[in-house]
C-alpha cells in the first residue's frame, strides 16, 4: 500500500487513509470529515497519512494524520495526531523525541501491526535520516532508527509489513533514496527491513540495476505472500532508473523481494512506451486476483504525457501484467493514481480489489481487481479545500471516505 504525502496544493490523496482504517468489519459507512484540533493557516493538516490497527479497542482501525506545518514558526514543524477510526476524535498527539528539533518530523508515517505485545497498533513517523517508533497505546517512544550506512533521504519513505522473522510482531520498511555505494552512483538509493520489535535492521536492499539518480527505495511497500513461505514480500521503487529495454530513459522500476531473506523476486517495467513517466511512483500490494493464492500488485505512474495518469496491476507469482486502469473521466488525468490501495474483497467474488485516487481532480475510484470496472467512484466534497488553493482550504481538511476498503488488521 502506498499512500504519498500530499503536497500543498493537492491533498485529495489524503482521503485513502481509509484502506488501512478499518477492522474486521466490512460495513459500508458515512463519510467522516477529520479536522485538527489546532487548525492553523498553512497547517496542512493531511501532509501524510496513514491508517494504524485498532488503539482504542473498539475493533476498528484508527487515523495517522500529520499537519506538516502546524506548528509555523522559522523550523516550520508538524504535528502528529492519532485519530479514532470511528469518531474522528483525536486519541493523542505523538511528538518529537524530547530535543529533538527534527524539521522533517512527519515526513511519512506508517501504522504498524502490534511490536511491543500489547495486542494493539504502533506507530513509525519518518524524518531527517530517522525514523521513530512509537507506541500506539501511549504515544511513547520504542525505538529510533537510523541508516547502516548514514545516507540522505532515509526517513522520507517508510512503510509496514507483518512478521517476516518469526517473532510475532509487525516490522517495518525504509528506503534511503539519496543513498549510495559511492561515488558514482550518486543517491542509487538503499531500502531497508528492520525488526518492529528490537529495531535492528533484518537486512539491506540495493537496486540489481544501481544507477545514478535511480532513487531506488522512494516509495516501499509490501505484499501479501507470493513466495507460500507465510511471510509477506516486499515492493520497491526506483522511480529513477532507466529500463533495460527501449521504453525510455529514467522512465522508472519497480523490485519486488523476498521479505523473509531479501533475495529479489522479479524486476517490473513500465509496460508502455513513456516520453517520461514515474512508473513506480506510488505501490501497492494487492490481496489475491487471480485465484492462485497469492498477492498481486499494482503500480502507479500518475504524471504521464498529455495528463494520462496510469495503474497497472501486475500477477505476484509471474509478474506479468494484469490489467491497465485509467481515469473514467477524459480530462484533468494528470494525476490519477497519485495514491493507491489494495483492498480485501469489495465487489464480493472472493477476490481483491482496488482503490486508486486522482489529486487533480478530487477523485476516487474503487475499482474490480479482475475485471478493471469501476465498482464505486468518489468526489471530494469540498475539492477546492483539499486542494488547498489558499484560503482556509490550506489548512488542509482529510475526507476519508469510510468503505470496505479495508484493514491495517488485514484479512489478507
Amino acid at each position: 500500500m502506498n499512500l504519498r504525502p500530499a503536497p500543498a496544493y493537492r491533498l485529495l490523496p489524503i482521503w485513502l487513509a481509509l484502506c488501512l482504517s478499518a477492522g474486521a468489519s466490512h460495513a459500508w459507512l458515512p463519510p467522516l470529515e477529520l479536522r485538527s484540533p489546532n487548525e492553523t493557516m498553512g497547517g496542512l493538516f493531511g501532509s501524510s497519512v496513514s491508517g494504524v490497527p485498532d488503539l482504542n479497542g473498539d475493533g476498528l482501525g484508527d487515523v495517522i494524520v500529520v499537519a506538516e506545518n502546524e506548528q509555523g514558526g522559522y523550523l516550520e514543524l508538524a504535528r502528529v495526531y492519532i485519530l479514532d477510526g470511528a469518531t474522528g476524535r483525536v486519541l493523542r498527539q505523538i511528538y518529537r523525541p524530547s530535543g529533538n528539533l527534527d524539521t522533517a518530523f512527519g515526513a511519512a508515517v506508517a501504522g504498524l501491526a502490534d511490536v511491543n505485545g500489547d495486542g494493539l497498533g504502533d506507530v513509525v513517523v519518518g524524518g531527517h535520516m530517522a525514523n521513530y517508533v512509537y507506541d500506539g497505546s501511549n504515544g511513547g517512544l520504542l525505538h529510533t532508527h537510523e541508516s547502516p550506512n548514514g545516507g540522505g533521504g532515509f526517513g522520507r519513505n517508510v512503510g509496514a509489513i507483518s512478521d517476516v522473522n518469526g517473532d510475532g510482531r509487525g516490522d517495518i520498511i525504509a528506503g534511503g533514496v539519496g543513498e549510495g555505494p559511492g561515488w558514482p552512483p550518486e543517491n542509487a538509493g538503499r531500502a531497508y527491513v528492520f525488526s518492529g520489535a528490537t529495531g535492528e535492521v533484518l537486512f539491506a536492499l540495493v537496486s540489481p540495476n544501481e544507477q545514478k539518480g535511480g532513487e531506488f527505495g522512494g516509495p516501499v511497500s509490501s505484499v501479501p505472500d507470493l513466495t507460500g513461505d507465510g511471510y509477506d514480500d516486499v515492493i520497491v521503487g526506483a522511480t529513477g532508473e532507466g529500463p533495460e529495454t527501449a521504453l525510455g530513459e529514467h522512465a522508472g522500476r519497480v523490485y519486488v523481494f523476498d521479505g523473509a531473506n531479501g533475495s529479489l523476486l522479479h524486476t517490473l517495467l513500465p509496460p508502455e512506451e513513456p516520453k517520461s513517466a514515474p512508473f513506480g511512483s506510488a505501490l501497492s500490494g494487492i490481496p489475491d486476483l487471480t485465484g492462485d493464492g497469492k498477492g498481486d500488485i499494482a503500480v502507479s505512474a500518475s504524471s504521464w504525457p498529455q495528463g494520462t495518469g496510469k495503474v497497472y496491476v501486475f500477477d505476484g507469482a509471474s509478474g506479468s501484467l494484469l490489467l491497465t486502469l485509467m481515469s473514467t473521466n477524459e480530462s484533468g488525468r494528470d494525476y490519477f493514481g497519485w495514491s493507491i490501495c489494495g483492498l480485501a474483497d469489495v465487489s464480493g467474488d472472493g477476490l481483491g480489489d482496488l482503490a486508486v485516487s486522482d489529486a487533480e481532480r478530487g477523485e476516487a475510484y474503487v475499482f474490480d481487481g479482475v475485471s478493471g470496472t469501476v465498482l464505486h467512484w468518489f468526489l471530494a466534497p469540498q475539492k477546492t479545500v483539499m486542494r488547498g488553493e489558499g484560503g482556509a482550504g490550506s489548512a488542509g481538511v482529510l475526507l476519508r471516505f469510510l468503505t470496505q476498503m479495508a484493514t491495517v488488521e488485514r484479512t489478507w
